[in-house]
């Protein structure tokens, strides 16, 4: 719901810090990452931890050292040789991994930069050659793999959910970087 009322860009109020507060003691890994069930280290956390990520730094939390801690796991994860390995995925790169983890260090705010973050930064080209690889000649990204919980699309078929997730990344990278990655243009 936090991620919603984020892209919405519902303003932060006493609800919102309410809902972060019970996030960030329900979901994080003693790692720093989020999972569903903070106990278990899954095979998802740098997913979902850079998912989550934004909307913590979008209402406030910034400065929370528990937010840091998630942006340092983040950092740490992406930092490895097999960052886009997904156990869920039969240890194939994942796209939405991938996404939603350059999603959540393109929320990394500059004060909370570390040494290593910036290794991982010179790293973006190697992280978004295999994004852009997927995308077909109309500009969209196929569904390769689908959740039990929300199969909301069928495998192998273009996403318009991957499709708008990467193009809201390409738009944060652009903007940042002021220049775009060679991508099809519709």
């Amino acid at each position: 719901m936090l991620s919603i009322l984020h892209a919405l860009g519902v303003a932060p109020d006493e609800r919102t810090a309410a809902g972060c507060a019970s996030f960030l003691r329900l979901s994080q890994h003693e790692s720093g990452g989020f999972s569903m069930m903070k106990a278990y280290r899954s095979g998802i956390f740098p997913c979902s931890t850079g998912e989550h990520l934004p909307f913590l730094i979008y209402f406030g939390l910034g400065d929370d050292p528990r937010v840091q801690r998630a942006f340092a796991f983040l950092v740490e994860d992406m930092s490895t040789n097999d960052a886009l390995d997904c156990g869920r995925y039969q240890h194939r790169d994942c796209l939405w991994g991938a996404i939603a983890a350059l999603n959540g260090l393109a929320a990394l705010p500059a004060c909370l930069r570390l040494p290593q973050s910036g290794w991982v930064v010179q790293r973006l080209p190697d992280l978004l050659d295999p994004i852009l690889a997927c995308q077909d000649e109309q500009g969209r990204w196929p569904c390769r793999s689908i959740s039990r919980t929300w199969p909301l699309e069928q495998r192998n078929r273009p996403s318009k959910w991957l499709t708008l997730d990467a193009l809201r990344l390409l738009k944060t990278i652009a903007e940042k970087t002021m220049t775009l990655p060679r991508m099809v243009c519709p």
